[in-house]
């Protein structure tokens, strides 16, 4: 999962549906990712 999310830093199902062209589904975005806050 890591490595996923180091070579698509958006999240892996966010920025696979962007590279489709799709919208991503509601929730698939994670902001707090690798925050500290």
């Amino acid at each position: 999962m890591k490595y996923l999310y180091r070579i698509l830093p958006g999240g892996p199902i966010a920025q696979g549906c962007a590279l489709a062209g799709l919208k991503p589904p509601h929730g698939a975005q994670n902001a707090s990712f690798g925050s500290v806050a």
